[in-house]
Formats: structure tokens, sequence, C-alpha cells
């Protein structure tokens, strides 16, 4: 993909992107207990979403990471001789991410023991298999084990852009493949979170979104095809999960432990 950015085929850039996302990802849930305050309110939010087709994107500084959508680090020194307002600059940073709603999955959930502890509550929760049916704004993440500085980067991109906008044309190949690559920024952590093996939607809803914003899955390009309830998911969670599965014509799938199984590996039996 940065091969296509270098020659600046930012088009190009994105069609391989695409061809290389999973045709399903995996997106885990947990279920609160007694131990939390409003617990069966939060529940039912979640497993209504489920029914009703919607899915819930998260705004940046509502995620566990408190790096997110910071892997670029801006010189300052270098930006300010260019003119730039940098209170500006910040303002306008933060207030594009504040319009994004964030999805985050996975590709792995059987041998993903980590994943089903936090994010489902120890096994108390479940995964749901999404379809993606179109992988527009599905993007992987990559794990690094430092963030990267930039110098001469932004002031070519506000130099380049200023000229598109008082020209009134659309900004050339290569600028627009330098807003790709800062885009893409946006999926870059570190390294210590490899093991969940990552892949996320990026949706613009063009305003401030609070803590996150639900939309309907088909929008996103994803369809639940599959529910894995957690190995110690109460009763109470199961049967409601299975009444959501003929709702919704899903399958719901039971994970269970695999005694005759030498790997560290859970095994699926089906129940719809």
């Amino acid at each position: 993909m940065i091969d296509y950015l270098r020659n600046g085929d930012s088009k190009g850039a994105i069609a391989y992107k695409n061809e290389e996302i999973p045709r399903s990802l995996y997106k885990y849930y947990l279920l609160f207990d007694s131990r939390f305050v409003h617990f069966e309110e939060e529940n039912q939010k979640r497993l209504r979403l489920l029914e009703s087709g919607e899915f819930w994107l998260s705004s940046y500084f509502n995620l566990n990471g408190p790096y997110e959508l910071k892997a670029l680090m801006y010189d300052e020194s270098q930006l300010a001789p260019a003119g730039t307002d940098l209170q500006r600059l910040h303002s306008l940073v933060e207030e594009q991410q504040s319009r994004y709603g964030i999805g985050s999955f996975s590709t792995n959930f059987s041998r993903n023991m980590p994943m089903w502890a936090h994010y489902a509550n120890n096994h108390n929760g479940y995964c749901i298999e999404y379809e993606v049916t179109d992988p527009r704004y599905v993007f992987k993440v990559l794990y690094e084990k430092s963030r990267h500085q930039t110098k001469q980067l932004p002031r070519d991109v506000f130099e380049e852009v200023k000229i598109a906008m008082r020209d009134g044309k659309r900004p050339s190949a290569r600028t627009e493949s330098i807003l790709l690559l800062l885009f893409l920024s946006n999926f870059v952590k570190h390294d210590v979170w490899s093991y969940e093996d990552e892949y996320r939607i990026l949706y613009n809803f063009r305003k401030r979104i609070g803590i996150g914003r639900s939309i309907t899955a088909p929008k996103l390009g994803i369809q639940p095809k599959r529910i894995y309830l957690g190995l110690a998911i109460s009763e109470q969670h199961r049967t409601e999960l299975l009444a959501i599965g003929r709702t919704i014509d899903c399958e719901v799938w039971q994970m269970v432990f695999d005694d005759s199984n030498a790997q560290f590996e859970l095994k699926a039996d089906r129940l719809l």
C-alpha cells in the first residue's frame, strides 16, 4: 500500500487495502453483572442494538488507549516559521477527530483468550462474527514500537491544500496521497496491543458525536453472521441471545471447553 502512496496513487492504495480486508471480523461484547451500577440497563442497550441491526461507534476519547489517533508527532518548531497558527491547528484537528466514530474488531476468537477475558468480561459476554459486505470503511491496524515524528509533511499538506482551495481545483495526486497517509496514521497503535490483531472502522458523522453514536450495520458494510456465546455466559443471557438470533436470522454458537484438544483453544457448538 505504501508503494502506491509513494507513486501518488491513492486510488490504487485504497483498492489494494480493500482486497486485503478479511471477509469475516469478530467483535467482543461484555455483559455486566450485579457488581456494576445499572448493569441490566447497560446490558439491554447492547442487546437491543444487535436486535435492531444497529452498531455502536465510540469516539476516540472514549477508547481505552491514551494514544488513540496520536501516532504522529508534529514538530511545532518547524511548523511555526511557516506562519501556522498552532492553536488553530490543534483546534481543527480536535474538531475533525470529534466527528469520527470508531469500531474495533479482531480476526480470531477461539484461540484469543485475552480478548474473551478483556472484552467479554472473562467469557461471560459474547462475540459477533460480522460478514464484511463492503470494506471501504475497514482498515487494518498496524503496530509500532514508537510514535513517528514528522517535520515537513504537515507543511507540505497545508501549502498544497491552500493552493488547491485558492484555485478551486481538486488537490493533486501527491496531495491526496499525503492526506491519505495522514489519515492512515489513525490506524497505528503501540505494539503492546498486537495480540488484538485489530481491524478498525472509522466513520465520519460530519458532526460531533459525544461519547459515540449508533448507526445501522449495513451502512458500515457489515452484517451479523454468527453469535458466539461465552464459555461462562449466564442462562438468562443465553436465552436472550438465542431469541435475538431467531429474530435477526443469525446462527448462535456456544463456546465450550474442548478436553480432547491439545491446543489452548475453545470449540463452538451450534445451538441455532
